[in-house]
């Protein structure tokens, strides 16, 4: 990442972003945070299951012998809350109206190495 699009992006952030995401942390912190932490931790189980399925599973048999129809919902319930969450974060910080304001600029600045990691 060359320096003059690192700055624009830190601008880009202090300026559009870092104070409505830290008055929705601190409302969420209020209101959410056990909730928060109860969908972040569902979403991270949903997602290694979802990578099992994903690696080892070749058909629909290997995923009934290996999972319940119970186990299977809850996994996709998992990734619909936490999902939501992530698009309600999106919606109330206003981060989706940023990137859309900047997104030309912020596409050209991008290389592949930047999605590394």
């Amino acid at each position: 990442m060359s320096n003059d699009y690192e700055e624009f992006i830190k601008y880009v952030f202090y300026e559009h972003i870092h104070k409505s995401l830290t008055n929705v942390q601190e409302r969420w912190r209020m209101h959410f945070e056990h909730e928060f932490e109860h969908r972040l931790l569902r979403l991270t189980r949903a997602t290694r299951a979802l990578r099992f399925i994903k690696d080892y599973a070749e058909n629909d048999e290997d995923i009934s012998r290996s999972f319940t129809l119970e186990m299977v919902k809850e996994t996709i319930r998992s990734v619909k809350h936490g999902v939501q969450m992530n698009n309600e974060l999106v919606v109330d910080t206003g981060i989706a109206d940023v990137i859309q304001d900047y997104f030309g600029e912020i596409v050209d600045g991008m290389s592949i190495m930047d999605g590394k990691n």
